[in-house]
């Protein structure tokens, strides 16, 4: 299908514009949700009932939930009636996108209306929102945007992932917006989205190690992390994943899916300036051969081992290459090795510690 970022014309103009190249001078940034609402109006009940509605959800706690769901059901479960999408829409895009702390509040009204139809609904309209924001050519230098989409993935991880639902490929493939993403420079946002949907996998009883689609993008996810010269702040999302889904980060074995392929320096905040400009192969040189695939049965294996055909003992993303083998040979700058974290990096995860955002912060230098 056709690929979920924008394409070089549409990132050469917002680059433009960032410049002040292209008239965009001092005007205030505008939220890309705002903007596909205004382009696309979303059909509205009437303005009693959308009062009604709102002071519902403004009133609502944890509390409250069950009498505020069966409050809510009653007045948007009408034959007919534009008020179930409408307030599907206006949850996601005015509520979840932007008050990531209220998403448990938020997710248990959902449950509590027990309306298959709505809860669809809210799903649509989530992958519709992560669509447009994926689709901004600006995200790579707004913080907002790329905070709106980090909120949305862990919203849309809760109500997919995290209750044993899958994630279909016709709606998103993660590895592919990954690949893209490193392609077009857009790691800087598609890294922190990735990791907050597989951050529910937490609570899913299906969809963790060794899961075969998990491991996979865990696998590519590796890859990335282990590229020389990548921001620190995309590691530190890699690793703070690996932690919360109680996977160790040494363990996983990366595929080569990304080797030789070409990179679009325009713009590319996603690696350091000392990496130069061929940094991004220098990992998967000829006649290199990663650690984590001696003896594996090749690239991309990992998928293989599901199923409970992983050697006891070992993790399902490793080959017979020993956890001694993988911490020797992964030491140096921007490395963990031996589960350790390097100097430099132990000093800029103090740094990161510090910022609200965490992977999505100020504009990368």
């Amino acid at each position: 299908g056709s690929s979920l970022l924008p394409s070089s014309a549409e990132i050469a103009a917002a680059q433009a514009e960032f410049s002040g190249e292209g008239g965009f001078g001092g005007k205030p940034e505008v939220n890309p949700l705002v903007e596909a609402e205004r382009r696309n109006p979303v059909p509205a009940p009437a303005e009693d009932l959308r009062d009604k509605i709102s002071f519902e959800l403004n009133n609502l706690t944890p509390e409250n939930t069950q009498l505020r769901a069966a409050t809510i059901r009653n007045l948007i479960d009408r034959p007919g009636s534009p008020a179930l999408a409408w307030f599907a829409h206006m949850l996601v895009v005015k509520r979840v996108a932007a008050e990531s702390n209220f998403h448990p509040t938020y997710h248990g009204l959902v449950l509590a209306m027990a309306l298959k139809t709505f809860e669809q609904e809210v799903v649509r309209q989530t992958l519709d929102s992560i669509l447009v924001l994926l689709k901004s050519a600006r995200i790579r230098t707004s913080w907002s945007e790329r905070s709106l989409l980090k909120n949305l993935g862990a919203w849309l991880g809760a109500l997919t992932l995290g209750r044993n639902k899958p994630l279909l490929q016709r709606h998103i493939d993660l590895k592919v917006l990954i690949t893209d993403a490193y392609t077009k420079g857009f790691l800087i946002a598609v890294i922190p989205f990735v990791t907050k949907v597989l951050d529910a996998t937490k609570t899913s009883s299906v969809f963790k190690v060794p899961n075969p689609w998990v491991v996979a993008i865990l696998s590519l996810l590796g890859e990335v992390y282990h590229m020389p010269a990548l921001k620190l702040n995309l590691k530190f999302e890699i690793e703070v994943l690996c932690k919360a889904i109680s996977v160790d980060l040494p363990d996983i074995k990366p595929t080569h899916v990304l080797d030789g392929m070409h990179v679009d320096r325009t713009g590319n905040f996603d690696f350091t300036s000392r990496g130069g400009p061929s940094q991004a192969n220098v990992l998967n040189a000829p006649g290199q051969q990663s650690p984590f695939t001696q003896g594996s049965a090749g690239p991309g294996s990992a998928t293989g081992q599901s199923g409970g055909g992983s050697q006891a003992g070992l993790s399902p993303f490793m080959g017979p290459a020993s956890h001694a083998q993988v911490g020797d040979l992964h030491g140096g700058p921007d490395r963990i090795g031996g589960g350790g974290l390097s100097g430099d990096l132990q000093q800029a995860h103090a740094g990161l510690a510090q910022l609200s955002g965490l992977g999505g912060g100020t504009t990368p230098p």
